[in-house]
């Protein structure tokens, strides 16, 4: 179960539209909540008395953590790893122009610092009417992939969490599974490997279904089964070949963050540098 759910604020829009979605978490789960902030420019001086009014805006109580390390990412991480079973929760803002590139440094730095999982809110998260928002259904993401498994346990601790139901989806290329198809000798079950999955989840109390879905685009795919679902959160784990050193996510993940209306829940997978496992880096910029 999720215990603290930690929200950097930086005076941005971005970052308390992050606090509204936590509060509405925390209310439905109980969890504590910890606001932190860098004292970046922009951000009022008095910092506690901002988070205060921040805090008091949702209707929540929260404690405060603030640093003057201008690594918001590092401090994240840090407070995370003081306290279990952690969420934390952000909007995702990055320069002009980097819908293509990245998803913004900050973000970046702090999935790559952490292990705990990252809520995070793109730039089309649909306008919240009401301070209090009922996500009922979470989109689970894979593509048979050990790497794409890692969003598991960060899926059944949120689901648990707040009483959501679960669906795993996996998207597959259709000429892939006809290839496939005319190896095997014996027919091909699509639903084998994402019922497996279910059933992990079910054993543990949580609501599954699952589905296969056809398309060559994975992250159009997930976006565009995310629009049939009420209330959804999109779950997703963060590979692939650009790793997440610098400020790069995975480009399904990119794709799916910068485009959704939905907050997506990431978590980066053990195979990066700090695991000892080499990963391909996205070449320096000057």
């Amino acid at each position: 179960m999720i215990q603290t759910i930690i929200v950097p604020l930086d005076g941005s829009g971005s970052s308390e539209r992050a606090l509204g979605v936590a509060a509405s978490l925390s209310k439905r789960s109980g969890a504590s909540v910890i606001l932190f902030t860098d004292n970046e420019p922009g951000v009022p001086i008095d910092v506690d008395a901002y988070m205060d009014l921040a805090a008091t805006r949702f209707g929540i109580t929260a404690e405060h953590r603030s640093s003057r390390s201008h690594d918001v990412g590092g401090s994240l991480a840090a407070i995370a790893a003081n306290h279990c079973d952690s969420l934390i929760v952000m909007g995702s803002r990055g320069p002009t122009g980097f819908d293509e590139v990245i998803i913004g440094s900050v973000t970046a730095a702090t999935l790559h610092a952490t292990d705990a999982p990252v809520l995070l809110l793109g730039p089309h998260l649909a306008d919240l009417s009401e301070n209090d928002v009922f996500y009922e259904n979470i989109i689970m993401c894979v593509d048979g992939s050990a790497e794409s498994e890692a969003i598991l346990p960060a899926v059944q601790q949120l689901a648990q969490a707040i009483d959501a139901r679960v669906t795993i989806v996996q998207v597959v290329d259709l000429e892939e599974v006809e290839r496939a198809k005319g190896a095997l000798r014996e027919p091909l079950n699509e639903l084998v490997y994402v019922r497996r999955l279910a059933q992990t989840l079910i054993d543990q109390g949580v609501r599954v279904t699952y589905d296969v879905v056809h398309d060559a685009r994975a992250s159009d795919a997930i976006l565009n089964f995310s629009r049939t679902q009420s209330s959804p959160i999109i779950a997703m784990a963060t590979h692939g070949h650009t790793g997440l050193r610098r400020v790069a996510m995975g480009s399904v993940a990119m794709h799916v963050v910068r485009r959704a209306t939905c907050p997506v829940l990431v978590t980066r997978t053990a195979h990066d540098e700090r695991s000892g496992v080499a990963m391909q880096q996205p070449p320096e910029t000057s």
